[in-house]
């Protein structure tokens, strides 16, 4: 197992940001009962209350990763097959968001630290769990609980959640990387219409580079990577 350390706080900002203003040992978990200044992809935030949710962060060295963006996709097959096994089947929205009834249930954030010219990279995951009231976000999130009308073990979910990392990182070590097939057959978006910067396209695919492929209706295909866009409308 990767995991050296876990280290449990009552509140914090971010577990991201935690991990980067300390010095850590790679293997370092971080997780949280409430995060108010948590982060997701593109400079959104990702708050959370006290509700019994999982919000974590991995401290993982970066020796041996080729690729950054394939420890998100990474993260995101971990989540998946987490949720699958606690009885909940979720899709994965490109890049690494996981939707369960056209709803969020979990985001990631992946980011790099440099600290005494030894690069590592953190992993943020935050799983809606126990919670219930989502205000403005009714539409939009939804959780383990409402999905299913029972109380989840966070840390069951949690120990289920670095078994499977650990599983996709020996994995990817050895130059597999099946957790890409599995972000690609449990597309969120398979069969349907993205808007991108005001034009629409149909979705073809995820690529090796972790792109997303895209159809206009001229016919004409794009590539984009998770840095270059953000999805907007989905029909």
């Amino acid at each position: 197992m990767f995991v050296r350390r876990i280290i449990r706080l009552n509140k914090v900002d971010s577990t991201n940001e935690y991990l980067k203003r300390g010095n850590f040992e790679f293997g370092t978990v971080v997780t949280v009962k409430e995060q108010t200044a948590g982060k997701g992809r593109l400079g959104r935030t990702w708050i959370s209350d006290d509700s019994d949710n999982l919000m974590m962060s991995v401290l993982l060295k970066s020796t041996g990763i080729q690729n950054v963006w394939e420890i998100g996709f990474l993260a995101a097959a971990s989540v998946y097959k987490t949720l699958r096994e606690f009885g909940i089947e979720s899709k994965i929205k490109w890049p690494n968001d996981l939707i369960v009834s056209n709803k969020k249930i979990t985001g990631i954030l992946v980011e790099t630290k440099i600290n005494e010219s030894l690069e590592s990279v953190i992993v943020g995951i935050g799983i809606n769990v126990n919670m219930m009231n989502f205000g403005d976000l009714e539409l939009k999130a939804t959780s383990m609980k409402k999905e299913k009308s029972k109380d989840f073990d966070c840390d069951k979910i949690l120990f289920a959640l670095l078994e499977n990392i650990n599983y996709y990182i020996n994995e990817y070590l050895m130059g597999y990387k099946s957790f890409l097939d599995i972000c690609k057959s449990n597309s969120y978006l398979i069969g349907k219409k993205i808007s991108i910067g005001g034009r629409i396209y149909s979705y073809m695919d995820i690529n090796d580079l972790g792109e997303i492929i895209v159809i206009d209706e001229d016919g004409k295909t794009s590539c984009y990577s998770p840095n270059e866009i953000s999805l907007e409308d989905i029909y």
